[in-house]
């Protein structure tokens, strides 16, 4: 159903559009309510924090930090519209994991099937790594979108080969790795696949490699560092080197769980062998397939080599390869010579065992909000209580939820916390004893501070001073000590 605007003189196909509004809406509010259940954790406080600053500061900090500017500086400006509370945070990477998912839907139908535009939804519906991911606030919900938008032009370039959209394509790939560096794999198996199936066209790949070249030539150093372990700080890393087993692990992660995924590989088994069965259908359905499969699972396995040069996350950093992978799954399904309801009734009971098994309500990595409210309410009996916050690192993630205004001073941010008595430390080195000895009420709130100081050197710096002192550890990974003369 099509009409035509006169005044703008397109068409727009209603039911396809109130099509894609529900599956934004569908995948919107099944993660919403959950979007403020848990604490900030270290890493999004980190973003938010250092997301406040100028682009000058952002831009200082990602030359110590691992990751690019470009998240940061879209979270900037997410900032200045919707404010710091959880939900305006977290909601970025809401909003572009259910424009991402409406798109995806899009690109199935005008480019592959319906049956694969709604399976691979569901599929993306039930996963907990990308309900996990998209309410964080991280730079992954949005690689989630840009890669999903680079997959729109990648089809479209394929299907009318233009300079005008081989240029957007390149803007884009530009973009996404502005924003992270290891989606830069995406972009290699795209313009690799083109070159092998549609080499005709390398022109117009030339056009598109532009704008991922460009960025890659002005990071190149700062990728080669991360690379070759090389930081700022140290040449090593925390990450552990994945194992083999960390693969398929990665495959039933995002998928839920083990059965889920080896039902869906059978179900894509029985399906390839039908298609090469049937000769006629075999180069079309054969590419898309290799395609899928290839910004899939492959971009895993490619991760896999990679990481034995450095460390890094499977789930997290490679979070858009699901993409890849649940369409593949689609795609083998609709393919399956059955009447359509019986495959519908499969793939709706598959991910309904998938739903059912999970548990998507997730524990919180460090529980300062129930710590800080705890410590505030129950624990705070002077008016000008002192605060020593080990580890640094952490700092602003106890400042978030202990006094906003504290946390949003970036550029007086240590100053305003002695203003208030709050003092960060990683070891006794740094105590100003002067100030310390003389409080009446103290508290030390830790989280991994063993990492920092394995010594203990704060904490028995304090049991020396203070006579009297209780300890309170049922906040996750945060422990606090309250002291008292």
């Amino acid at each position: 159903m099509t009409q035509k605007l006169s005044l703008f003189r397109i068409h727009i196909d209603y039911k396809l559009a109130i099509s894609l509004i529900a599956v934004f809406i569908i995948h919107f509010f099944a993660r919403y309510f959950y979007i403020d259940a848990v604490s900030l954790w270290y890493d999004e406080s980190f973003s938010v924090f250092h997301a406040q600053g100028t682009f000058s500061h952002i831009k200082a900090t990602c030359k110590w930090d691992i990751n690019p500017p470009g998240y940061l500086m879209i979270l900037h400006g997410w900032i200045e519209l919707f404010g710091t509370s959880e939900t305006a945070l977290r909601s970025l990477s809401l909003v572009s994991v259910s424009l991402a998912a409406s798109l995806l839907f899009y690109i199935c139908i005008r480019y592959v099937n319906t049956e694969t535009a709604v399976y691979s939804s569901l599929f993306l519906l039930v996963s907990k790594s990308l309900f996990y991911y998209s309410l964080e606030a991280r730079g992954y919900g949005l690689i989630f979108l840009m890669v999903v938008i680079c997959l729109w032009l990648f089809f479209e370039l394929i299907k009318k080969p233009k300079p005008s959209t081989a240029l957007l394509l390149g803007l884009f790939y530009g973009l996404m790795i502005y924003t992270h560096y290891l989606s830069a794999f995406f972009v290699i198996v795209q313009i690799l696949f083109l070159v092998i199936y549609n080499p005709q066209y390398f022109k117009k790949i030339l056009y598109t490699i532009g704008g991922g070249v460009a960025v890659l030539f002005h990071w190149r150093k700062r990728i080669f560092d991360i690379f070759t372990k090389k930081t700022s700080s140290s040449n090593k890393t925390w990450i552990p080197e994945p194992q083999a087993d960390d693969i398929p692990q990665a495959f039933y992660t995002f998928f839920n769980n083990e059965i889920v995924f080896w039902s869906l590989v059978l179900i894509s088994v029985v399906s390839i062998i039908f298609v090469l069965y049937k000769s006629q259908m075999l180069k079309n359905n054969i590419q898309q397939l290799v395609f899928f499969s290839c910004i899939g699972f492959g971009i895993i396995v490619i991760f896999y080599f990679v990481s034995q040069i450095t460390p890094m996350w499977v789930t997290r950093y490679f979070l858009f390869s699901l993409i890849g992978m649940s369409l593949f799954f689609a795609y083998s399904t609709s393919l399956v010579p059955v009447p359509v309801y019986l495959k519908a009734i499969v793939i709706l009971t598959i991910t309904a065992y998938s739903f059912f098994s999970t548990t998507y309500r997730y524990k919180s990595r460090m529980n300062y909000k129930e710590a800080v409210t705890f410590m505030q309410d129950s624990l705070i009996t002077s008016k000008q209580p002192y605060i020593i916050v080990q580890t640094t690192d952490v700092t602003p993630l106890f400042a978030y939820y202990y006094n906003r205004e504290w946390f949003n001073d970036i550029s007086h941010f240590k100053k305003h916390g002695k203003n208030i008595h709050v003092f960060t430390m990683n070891t006794s080195k740094n105590i100003e004893k002067n100030t310390i000895e003389s409080a009446q009420e103290l508290f030390l709130v830790q989280t991994y501070h063993q990492f920092g100081d394995p010594k203990k050197t704060v904490q028995l710096y304090l049991d020396s001073v203070f006579q009297h002192k209780n300890v309170y550890k049922q906040f996750a990974t945060v422990k606090i000590s309250h002291y008292s003369h």
